[in-house]
């Protein structure tokens, strides 16, 4: 049980941080959190440095991003940054378990070009990989093929 949860684990390792990374990002932005206050205390000193050297830069600056809290700043980075990993965890997954036989697994007979979904299509375009479907004759067994653009 312990062996096979660590090998959970370690297969998944990544899928579960990322999966924490959103929690946090969506946490940040729905719960109401002044991140300045509490960590005011810790960057007070850089921040006189700041708006000593650049007065001019960060009077400027300040007055656009009054309305942005840190936090829903801070929410949004995050969450970008974890749809992008799962987009390209996502796209090496698709291109490991590809199959790129010709010959069905069910009935071992050929198999012939169709024309892919949608989703399919779509989903090329996103991950930017070359898809192609393939159906057999006799079972109607589906097949897709993903590789590298």
């Amino acid at each position: 049980m312990r062996r096979k949860l660590k090998q959970l684990i370690k297969s998944y390792f990544f899928e579960i941080i990322l999966f924490f990374l959103l929690i946090i990002g969506l946490f940040l932005l729905i719960v109401d959190v002044d991140l300045k206050q509490n960590i005011g205390v810790l960057i007070s000193f850089t921040n006189y440095l700041i708006k000593n050297l650049f007065n001019v830069v960060s009077n400027n600056i300040s007055n656009g991003f009054k309305a942005v809290k840190l936090s829903n700043l801070l929410g949004f980075i995050i969450l970008i940054l974890g749809f992008s990993l799962i987009l390209k965890r996502w796209k090496n997954r698709l291109l490991q378990i590809n199959n790129s036989s010709k010959i069905c697994m069910m009935c071992n007979s050929k198999i012939n070009r169709v024309n892919k979904s949608n989703y399919f299509k779509y989903l090329g375009f996103f991950l930017r990989l070359k898809i192609r479907s393939y159906q057999c004759k006799k079972c109607n067994h589906k097949v897709n093929v993903f590789k590298k653009i």
